[in-house]
């Protein structure tokens, strides 16, 4: 397992990291605590988490896993989104649903939308303190590596209370390090006042790319690191990016010139995990990792992929509209 050194918690890490979103939802608990144990087994270190994850049911599924390994992880949990209200008609479903899903992945969609919505909740230093130690209740721990704030708005960022509370929480020990997950140009605002925050969490992928903008213009007198994810896109980036390749000859030729001769799609996935980890070289990318299929392909590519130059050299040119 690759693995990279994360500066603001003086330890190294996996370079990949597991996206625990459908832990306990989409995913239930046999066959996630199987996908953590498979992860954890080929190396995995880094755990994300979140108190709405799962319709509420994944910091507790992690905890139960990570019970006489956690000296040898790093857990990312988050303040400020709470899950949605299940009913119990919908819990019974839930098997039912996960089936479906199975059978059809394309209905994933279509049943999202039958889902409660997870709630963003408006930050308060006493609600961040009261959640941070629920989260730790949940995931049976007395600490975690980085409390991230969860989809923040720039007012959050910005209030006493709310800065006063983050010193508190690491102060008190329930906390390693202060994160920021959502939207870049909240957390680029946030690391403009304050020193606090040295992690930032958010999507990056070939068409959406954060990093490269974000150290276009964070301070260059500070060091910071990402989490990322969305490696294949809220908006469809594996469907572009393979309808591109099938349509013109010449990006085709560009991708099979770097070795990526598989056929579109496949191709396609390859190439923009190799982004994600070329891009973000330094930092966790978040991955899913229940199919193993999926995870094994995951391992693959930190073995595999072109160098990071090759794959960022590539991008540039598979994005511009001009093909060099």
């Amino acid at each position: 397992m690759r693995r990279v050194e994360f500066a603001p918690l003086a330890r190294s890490v996996s370079a990949i990291g597991f996206g625990s979103a459908s832990l306990g939802s989409r995913v239930d608990g046999k066959r996630g605590t199987a996908a953590l144990a498979r992860a954890y087994d080929a190396g995995v270190t880094w755990f994300d988490v979140a108190p709405s994850y799962g319709d509420g049911d994944a910091e507790v599924l992690l905890g139960k896993f990570l019970a006489g390994k956690r000296l040898h992880v790093a857990v990312c949990t988050k303040v400020g989104v709470v899950p949605g209200r299940v009913s119990l008609s919908m819990r019974i479903a839930k098997p039912v649903v996960r089936w479906a899903l199975d059978l059809q992945p394309e209905m994933r969609k279509v049943l999202t939308n039958f889902r409660p919505p997870a709630q963003r909740v408006r930050l308060t230093g006493s609600f961040i303190e009261s959640s941070t130690v629920e989260s730790l209740r949940r995931l049976q721990t007395d600490y975690v590596d980085v409390l991230a704030l969860h989809e923040p708005t720039i007012e959050d960022v910005q209030r006493d209370d709310v800065l006063r509370v983050l010193d508190d929480v690491v102060g008190k020990g329930y906390a390693r390090a202060i994160s920021l997950a959502g939207d870049l140009v909240v957390a680029l605002a946030a690391v403009a006042m304050s020193e606090r925050f040295r992690i930032i969490q958010f999507a990056n992928n070939l068409f959406t790319p954060n990093v490269a903008l974000a150290k276009r213009q964070l301070p260059t007198n500070r060091a910071f690191s990402f989490i990322t994810h969305s490696v294949y896109g809220h908006n469809g980036s594996l469907d572009a990016l393979t309808a591109m390749i099938e349509k013109d000859a010449g990006k085709r030729g560009l991708i099979d010139s770097a070795g990526y001769r598989d056929a579109p799609r496949m191709a396609a996935a390859a190439f923009l995990l190799d982004f994600a980890l070329a891009s973000n070289s330094d930092g966790v990318v978040l991955l899913s990792m229940y199919q193993s299929q999926h995870f094994r392909f995951n391992l693959s590519r930190l073995t595999t992929s072109p160098p990071a130059e090759v794959v960022l050299d590539l991008a540039s040119r598979l994005v511009s509209p001009n093909l060099a």
